[in-house]
């Protein structure tokens, strides 16, 4: 359903978005999101000149203030493990209360188009966890296991997010429920998960 109060840029991704997430990206014509969105198709041209614009836009939608977050958390002065439980709160929030369905990026044989912006960002935030879970396992605050196997396994909560999103006052305690799982399967039977939460809240919000 259109909404006045949008700009048809916001208004193309947000149909897009349902529609790739319904159809697929490759079955999902120009012309269906124009007409989804309320606009005429040569409009759509002047927002998102192809339909690669569209996904790019909301790849980088979501990962581009999470690698941005990352960075900044990199810099705090707290625990590792907090800080890493603090940059998956903020990244699980932000794709569970995404006004975008990107249900079907996981999944998207696109992601591998070399066109696409988002690898550096992605990168980056990779190495602000590989780091964080390096210095928390250091700490004995994780188990000692294969660190990029550690990261995999807290990543895919990005995916569940993905498949999970939620509006209004669902969104908090879904994304707690979320990264207390990733966390808890992975943290060391010493650490407190009840006081870490409560530290890597604080951080969580920019």
């Amino acid at each position: 359903m259109n909404d006045p109060n949008l700009d048809p840029a916001e208004q193309i991704l947000i149909e897009a978005s349902r529609l790739f997430a319904e159809r697929g990206f490759s079955s999902t014509t120009t012309r269906e999101i124009a007409q989804a969105a309320g606009i005429q198709q040569p409009s759509l041209y002047y927002w998102f000149p192809t339909k690669f614009d569209i996904l790019n836009r909301l790849v980088e939608w979501g990962i581009v203030e999470s690698a941005a977050f990352a960075r900044s958390i990199r810099r705090k002065r707290a625990p590792a493990l907090v800080r890493l439980y603090a940059l998956l709160l903020f990244d699980t929030r932000r794709l569970c209360g995404s006004p975008y369905d990107l249900s079907f990026l996981p999944d998207a044989p696109e992601l591998r188009d070399p066109r696409l912006t988002y690898r550096p960002h992605l990168s980056a935030l990779h190495e602000v966890v590989d780091d964080l879970i390096a210095r928390a396992m250091m700490a004995g605050d994780l188990v000692d296991m294969d660190p990029q196997l550690a990261r995999e396994v807290m990543l895919a909560s990005t995916a569940v997010a993905m498949r999970c999103r939620v509006k209004g006052d669902e969104v908090e305690p879904t994304v707690a429920a979320i990264v207390r799982y990733a966390i808890r399967g992975l943290a060391s039977g010493s650490v407190d998960l009840d006081q870490t939460e409560a530290a890597a809240q604080s951080l969580s919000k920019p």
